[in-house]
C-alpha cells in the first residue's frame, strides 16, 4: 500500500486502521479496521453522510465493532497484510477518485470503496440503507447547510449525472 497516493487525512486514517489491527492483535488489516478509523475520526462529517442515506452512525460503529471482535487474534506476527476485500476496496477507491477528478484517494473515495464493495461491513451497510435517491439527498444537504462545511475536496454530494448512476448500478449489483 504506497501511502503516498493518499490525501493527509485518508493518510492518517489508514495509519490509524493499521494500528487498531495491531493492537488488536490482528494479522490483517481489513475493510472494518479503515471504516472505524474513518468514521471515529469524521465522526461529524460521516455521520451526517450516513444519515442522509437513511443509516444509523452509531449502528454502523456497532456492527463494525462486531466484526472487529470476531477476527482471529494472533500474536507473534509482525509484518501487517491487506485482505482481499480491503484490497479491491482500494482499487474501487482510486477508480472513485478518477472519476471525481482528484489526484489523490481521499477519505470519500475509501468510504465509497468500502461501502458499495463485497465485505462484510459493506453488506450489512447496503441492506440496512434505503435506496439512496441523490437528487433528494443533494437538496436536503443544501437547506441544511452542511455543504459549506465540507471541504472544497469533498465532493460527493457534487457527483455527475453519469457518476451518481454509475454509483447507484453498483449499489444495485452489490
Amino acid at each position: 500500500m504506497e501511502l503516498e497516493q493518499y490525501t493527509d487525512k485518508a493518510k492518517e486514517t489508514m495509519v490509524e486502521a493499521m494500528e487498531s489491527a495491531r493492537a488488536l492483535d490482528h494479522q490483517t488489516i481489513t475493510t472494518a479496521h479503515v471504516m472505524k478509523a474513518i468514521l471515529l475520526n469524521n465522526k461529524k462529517r460521516f455521520r451526517k453522510l450516513i444519515e442522509l442515506v437513511g443509516g444509523n452512525y452509531y449502528w454502523v460503529i456497532q456492527e463494525t465493532d462486531k466484526i472487529l471482535i470476531s477476527l482471529p487474534r494472533v500474536e507473534g506476527y509482525k509484518n501487517l497484510f491487506i485482505d482481499a476485500e480491503l484490497s479491491e476496496s482500494i482499487k474501487s477507491a482510486e477508480i472513485y477518485t478518477q472519476k471525481l477528478g482528484d489526484k489523490f484517494i481521499g477519505l470519500e473515495a475509501l468510504f465509497l470503496g468500502i461501502v458499495l464493495g463485497k465485505s462484510e461491513i459493506s453488506k450489512k451497510l447496503v441492506n440496512k440503507m434505503k435506496k439512496i435517491n441523490y437528487q433528494q439527498v443533494y437538496e436536503e444537504d443544501l437547506d441544511s447547510g452542511i455543504k459549506s462545511s465540507l471541504e472544497m475536496s469533498d465532493r460527493f454530494f457534487e457527483l455527475s449525472h453519469q457518476q451518481r448512476m454509475l454509483i447507484e448500478d453498483l449499489v444495485d449489483i452489490g
